[in-house]
Protein backbone atom coordinates (compact mmCIF):
# COMPACT_ATOMS: atom_id res chain seq x y z
CA UNK A 1 0.00 0.00 0.00
CA UNK A 2 2.91 2.34 0.79
CA UNK A 3 4.45 1.79 -2.64
CA UNK A 4 1.14 2.53 -4.40
CA UNK A 5 0.79 5.78 -2.45
CA UNK A 6 4.40 6.67 -3.36
CA UNK A 7 3.73 5.86 -7.03
CA UNK A 8 0.61 8.03 -7.17
CA UNK A 9 2.32 10.89 -5.37
CA UNK A 10 5.31 10.63 -7.71
CA UNK A 11 3.08 10.67 -10.79
CA UNK A 12 1.17 13.74 -9.59
CA UNK A 13 4.44 15.50 -8.79
CA UNK A 14 5.83 14.62 -12.21
CA UNK A 15 2.74 15.97 -13.97
CA UNK A 16 3.02 19.28 -12.17
CA UNK A 17 6.78 19.46 -12.69
CA UNK A 18 6.65 18.69 -16.39
CA UNK A 19 3.34 20.45 -17.00
CA UNK A 20 0.43 19.35 -19.11
CA UNK A 21 1.56 18.79 -22.66
CA UNK A 22 -1.25 18.72 -25.21
CA UNK A 23 0.52 15.98 -27.18
CA UNK A 24 0.99 13.80 -24.09
CA UNK A 25 -2.60 13.91 -22.91
CA UNK A 26 -4.25 13.77 -26.33
CA UNK A 27 -5.75 17.25 -26.43
CA UNK A 28 -6.93 18.07 -29.95
CA UNK A 29 -4.93 20.82 -31.67
CA UNK A 30 -6.96 23.98 -32.30
CA UNK A 31 -7.33 25.20 -35.89
CA UNK A 32 -5.15 28.18 -36.82
CA UNK A 33 -4.98 31.00 -39.39
CA UNK A 34 -8.76 31.43 -39.45
CA UNK A 35 -9.79 33.92 -42.10
CA UNK A 36 -13.28 35.16 -43.01
CA UNK A 37 -13.74 36.87 -46.37
CA UNK A 38 -17.04 38.60 -47.06
CA UNK A 39 -18.95 39.18 -50.28
CA UNK A 40 -17.70 36.36 -52.46
CA UNK A 41 -18.13 38.09 -55.47
CA UNK A 42 -21.16 40.22 -54.69
CA UNK A 43 -23.19 37.24 -53.45
CA UNK A 44 -23.48 38.20 -49.81
CA UNK A 45 -21.69 34.98 -48.83
CA UNK A 46 -18.74 34.70 -46.44
CA UNK A 47 -15.91 32.21 -46.98
CA UNK A 48 -14.20 30.95 -43.83
CA UNK A 49 -10.83 29.23 -44.22
CA UNK A 50 -8.38 27.76 -41.71
CA UNK A 51 -5.41 25.46 -41.26
CA UNK A 52 -5.09 22.45 -39.01
CA UNK A 53 -1.76 20.91 -38.09
CA UNK A 54 -2.92 17.88 -36.17
CA UNK A 55 -1.55 14.39 -36.64
CA UNK A 56 -4.61 12.37 -37.64
CA UNK A 57 -6.11 13.99 -40.73
CA UNK A 58 -8.30 10.97 -41.52
CA UNK A 59 -10.40 11.20 -38.37
CA UNK A 60 -10.71 14.95 -37.89
CA UNK A 61 -13.92 16.91 -38.35
CA UNK A 62 -14.62 20.59 -37.84
CA UNK A 63 -17.43 22.79 -36.59
CA UNK A 64 -17.48 26.41 -37.71
CA UNK A 65 -19.38 28.96 -35.63
CA UNK A 66 -20.64 32.51 -36.21
CA UNK A 67 -21.21 35.03 -33.45
CA UNK A 68 -21.91 38.75 -33.25
CA UNK A 69 -19.78 39.07 -30.10
CA UNK A 70 -16.07 39.73 -30.60
CA UNK A 71 -13.87 37.75 -28.24
CA UNK A 72 -16.72 35.46 -27.18
CA UNK A 73 -16.68 31.80 -28.27
CA UNK A 74 -19.55 29.66 -27.00
CA UNK A 75 -20.34 26.70 -29.28
CA UNK A 76 -23.53 26.03 -27.30
CA UNK A 77 -24.97 29.50 -27.93
CA UNK A 78 -23.43 30.55 -31.27
CA UNK A 79 -24.78 29.68 -34.72
CA UNK A 80 -23.11 26.74 -36.42
CA UNK A 81 -22.26 27.28 -40.08
CA UNK A 82 -23.59 24.40 -42.17
CA UNK A 83 -22.34 23.31 -45.55
CA UNK A 84 -19.66 21.26 -47.18
CA UNK A 85 -16.09 21.69 -45.91
CA UNK A 86 -13.41 21.70 -48.59
CA UNK A 87 -10.11 20.00 -47.67
CA UNK A 88 -6.95 21.11 -49.45
CA UNK A 89 -4.09 19.20 -47.76
CA UNK A 90 -4.44 20.64 -44.26
CA UNK A 91 -6.15 23.88 -45.33
CA UNK A 92 -9.92 23.89 -45.08
CA UNK A 93 -12.79 26.18 -46.05
CA UNK A 94 -16.56 26.50 -45.92
CA UNK A 95 -19.01 29.09 -47.26
CA UNK A 96 -21.56 30.74 -44.98
CA UNK A 97 -24.37 31.48 -47.45
CA UNK A 98 -25.77 34.98 -46.97
CA UNK A 99 -25.49 35.24 -43.18
CA UNK A 100 -27.27 38.59 -43.11
CA UNK A 101 -26.19 41.81 -41.52
CA UNK A 102 -22.93 41.69 -39.61
CA UNK A 103 -20.28 42.15 -38.67
CA UNK A 104 -19.80 38.48 -37.88
CA UNK A 105 -17.01 36.79 -35.95
CA UNK A 106 -16.12 33.24 -37.00
CA UNK A 107 -14.16 30.55 -35.17
CA UNK A 108 -13.47 26.85 -35.69
CA UNK A 109 -13.39 23.84 -33.36
CA UNK A 110 -11.68 20.57 -34.36
CA UNK A 111 -13.11 17.22 -33.24
CA UNK A 112 -11.07 14.03 -33.17
CA UNK A 113 -11.81 10.69 -31.49
CA UNK A 114 -14.64 12.16 -29.41
CA UNK A 115 -12.54 15.08 -28.12
CA UNK A 116 -12.86 18.75 -29.09
CA UNK A 117 -10.17 21.39 -29.39
CA UNK A 118 -10.38 24.79 -27.81
CA UNK A 119 -12.02 27.33 -30.14
CA UNK A 120 -9.65 28.93 -32.62
CA UNK A 121 -9.04 32.64 -32.62
CA UNK A 122 -11.81 34.62 -34.30
CA UNK A 123 -11.85 36.27 -37.70
CA UNK A 124 -14.28 39.08 -38.52
CA UNK A 125 -16.22 39.57 -41.75
CA UNK A 126 -18.50 42.47 -42.54
CA UNK A 127 -20.57 42.08 -45.67
CA UNK A 128 -21.06 45.34 -47.57
CA UNK A 129 -23.86 43.79 -49.67
CA UNK A 130 -26.21 43.38 -46.76
CA UNK A 131 -25.32 46.29 -44.54
CA UNK A 132 -22.75 44.60 -42.36
CA UNK A 133 -19.75 46.53 -43.57
CA UNK A 134 -21.18 49.55 -45.27
CA UNK A 135 -19.54 52.77 -44.26
CA UNK A 136 -21.57 55.66 -42.95
CA UNK A 137 -21.04 58.98 -44.70
CA UNK A 138 -21.05 62.06 -42.53
CA UNK A 139 -23.60 64.70 -43.51
CA UNK A 140 -22.25 67.75 -45.29
CA UNK A 141 -23.37 71.39 -45.50
CA UNK A 142 -24.85 71.30 -42.01
CA UNK A 143 -25.67 74.64 -40.48
CA UNK A 144 -27.35 75.76 -37.30
CA UNK A 145 -28.92 79.03 -36.33
CA UNK A 146 -29.28 79.97 -32.69
CA UNK A 147 -31.77 82.36 -31.13
CA UNK A 148 -29.51 85.16 -30.00
CA UNK A 149 -30.38 86.53 -26.54
CA UNK A 150 -32.60 89.61 -26.65
CA UNK A 151 -32.95 89.45 -30.43
CA UNK A 152 -36.35 87.79 -30.45
CA UNK A 153 -35.28 85.56 -33.33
Amino acid sequence: MKSLKFLITSFISLVFLVGFNSNTFGQVTSPSNVSATADMPNSGDVEISWDWNGTDFAGVSFSVYRTSMPGMSDPVMDSQVTGSITDNAGSYSIVDAQPGMGPWYYYVVAELNGESSDPSSQSMAANPNNGGGSSVTSPSNVSATADMPNSGD
